[in-house]
C-alpha cells in the first residue's frame, strides 16, 4: 500500500532537518499548520519540479527517502567489508598504531593488486 503525502512530508523534514510545524513535540494534531500545499510549493521550489499531481509528489518523496539505489548498494558494500575487517583483523580504520608512512605503504600495496587486476583481465581473451 502506498504511503500518504503527510507522512512522507514529516520523514522528509526529518531527513533534511526542515522544521515543519510542531512535529517533534507533537502537541498539534496537524503538523503543518500552515497547510500541505505551502511545503508542497516549498519543495517545487526547492528541488525545481514543475507543478505536479500529489501522486508525483508522492514519488519524489519516496525516491528521496530510498536514495539513489547504486549508491545504497555501494554503500552496503563498504559496510560488509568493514565487518570483515573488524572480524578478521580485530581493528578499525580509526587504529592510531600506524604513521602515516604505514598507512601509504599499505594503500600503495592495494594499488599495486589492482594493477595486477587490471592487467589480468586485459589479458583474457572476452576483453573487448
Amino acid at each position: 500500500m502506498g504511503r500518504n503525502v503527510k507522512s512522507l512530508l514529516i520523514e522528509y523534514g526529518y531527513k533534511h532537518g526542515l522544521k515543519l510545524g510542531n512535529i517533534c513535540h507533537g502537541k498539534d494534531p496537524n503538523p503543518f499548520p500552515f497547510g500541505k500545499a505551502t511545503i508542497q510549493n516549498a519543495l517545487y521550489r526547492r528541488h525545481n519540479l514543475k507543478r505536479s499531481t500529489e501522486i508525483k509528489l508522492i514519488e519524489f518523496l519516496e525516491m528521496d527517502l530510498k536514495g539513489d539505489p547504486i549508491v545504497n548498494k555501494v554503500v552496503k558494500k563498504y559496510e560488509d567489508r568493514s565487518a570483515a575487517g573488524i572480524k578478521k583483523y580485530n581493528t578499525m580504520l580509526t587504529r592510531e598504531d600506524l604513521s602515516t608512512r604505514q598507512w601509504l605503504i599499505h594503500l600503495q600495496e592495494e594499488l599495486m593488486d589492482a594493477t595486477l587486476y587490471i592487467e589480468t583481465l586485459l589479458n583474457k581473451k572476452e576483453v573487448f
